[in-house]
């Protein structure tokens, strides 16, 4: 659970870092590498931090992969190509966690197909993103979903964590199977529904969540098209 100024921090992460994705998404053109695209995405965020009059942030971090295996970089980018997009901002020790996929052209016939169905796995999960709500239900619900559409060895760890103050991205507590944790107000995690595949590349559908009194907010609302 955050206080106030946490939030605060978290929600400036999450805007800088969705700007940066905006204009990545904008910018991704043929023969391009992720390293390129990795360094459009961190100056595009840091600017939006720059125009709305803030300090930038402290760091900055992404896992942006071209085809592929989905962790790889790759490139250069070649239509038809998936590029995974999973990215984040520090602001005063605050990292946030988003994440989206882009394709170059059009996507093939596979690629629409999985990324229809993580979605519909994701639209399950977050519709109980609400207070008193178990994580593990919500692990459940996002699983079986996959599951039930043909997709009986998707497997994950998790659907989501908490954010914040952890070295890393992810923090305590974790959306899976074994979690004993319930949501709760004030509440800031990550919800996803990623898949890498080799040969293919990375999915990802990623969301920073604040839990409220009555429900949720999407603290950088984008669209979750591919």
């Amino acid at each position: 659970v955050k206080a106030p100024g946490e939030i605060d921090y978290l929600r400036r992460a999450a805007e800088y870092s969705r700007a940066g994705m905006q204009s990545l998404a904008s910018a991704i053109t043929r023969g391009m590498d992720g390293a390129t695209m990795a360094a459009i995405w961190r100056e595009a965020a840091f600017a939006d931090a720059t125009l709305r009059g803030h300090a930038t942030p402290e760091s900055a971090w992404s896992y942006i992969a071209v085809a592929g295996d989905g962790f790889a970089p790759g490139g250069p980018a070649r239509p038809g190509d998936l590029i995974k997009i999973d990215v984040g901002c520090v602001v005063s020790g605050y990292s946030s966690d988003g994440g989206r996929t882009a394709v170059l052209g059009k996507p093939s016939p596979d690629a629409t197909r999985i990324y229809d169905a993580l979605r519909r796995a994701f639209d399950a999960g977050f519709a109980l993103l609400t207070p008193g709500t178990r994580l593990a239900d919500i692990y459940q619900i996002t699983a079986t979903t996959m599951w039930d559409q043909g997709y009986e060895t998707y497997n994950r760890g998790h659907f989501g964590h908490g954010v914040g103050a952890s070295i890393w991205s992810e923090e305590w507590p974790f959306i899976a199977a074994d979690s004993a944790a319930v949501l709760e107000p004030n509440m800031v995690l990550a919800f996803e529904t990623p898949w890498y595949l080799d040969g293919l590349g990375g999915f990802i559908i990623e969301d920073q969540v604040l839990i409220t009194e009555h429900g949720y907010e999407v603290m950088a609302p984008l669209p979750r098209d591919l």
